[in-house]
């Protein structure tokens, strides 16, 4: 599989440009809209494989695709739905009118900022134990420190490794919601604007608007 051609984008794209594409064919091929779920598989392991840095470079040296539980993957981003999708219904219930994308984009939004200020964090401070590694020397050959600093290394290398799943998995969940629509009345629409803006006049009727 080339990732690239699966996502129809040059080699050279930037993370914008493979995001960008992986959104348009995910809604063009995604099951509940008619689309081949095969495909639709072979999209979101090409997005995988391109959005992790270590995997795309690894790619794009020996032309391997790493990706060794798809499925692990897949079944964390329909857990993540459900769950998102129970809390959604709950509210709805309990007489909420929030649209399912701005419920769920709200949470996502916020998960994913903290998860990119982790790695930021997490790699400063690998930084900062790599300054100190090097800097410190030892006549054994079994250096008890060295160790403690390698593998704390190597502790907070797998946390950014993780972080990174958890954005791309928050990614995915994005662009499946994009596929849904939401109906809202259109009076219960004015009737917020109207609270927000201090009133809106000329309106009548009854009808519906989406969001997506």
């Amino acid at each position: 599989m080339n990732p690239y051609k699966v996502l129809g984008i040059e080699q050279d794209a930037s993370a914008s440009e493979i995001k960008y594409a992986y959104r348009q064919m995910s809604k063009m091929h995604h099951p509940d809209k008619g689309g081949d779920e095969a495909k639709f598989q072979t999209i979101n392991l090409a997005y995988r494989v391109l959005s992790d840095p270590k995997k795309r470079k690894l790619y794009d040296d020996t032309g391997v695709v790493d990706d060794e539980s798809p499925n692990h993957i897949d079944n964390l981003i329909r857990s993540r739905m459900v769950d998102m999708a129970e809390k959604w219904l709950d509210n709805m219930i309990k007489g909420s009118k929030t649209p399912l994308s701005v419920f769920a984009m709200g949470g996502m939004e916020q998960a994913r900022a903290q998860l990119t200020r982790a790695n930021i964090d997490l790699a400063e401070q690998v930084e900062k134990i790599k300054d100190v590694f090097g800097r410190l020397t030892c006549s054994s050959d079994d250096s008890i420190i060295h160790g403690v600093l390698d593998n704390r290394i190597k502790t907070y290398q797998r946390g950014i490794s993780q972080n990174e799943t958890e954005i791309v998995i928050l990614e995915q969940i994005h662009t499946i919601i994009d596929t849904y629509e939401f109906e809202e009345e259109v009076e219960e629409m004015i009737t917020n604007m109207s609270t927000t803006m201090g009133g809106i006049g000329g309106f009548g009727g009854m009808g519906r608007v989406r969001f997506v």
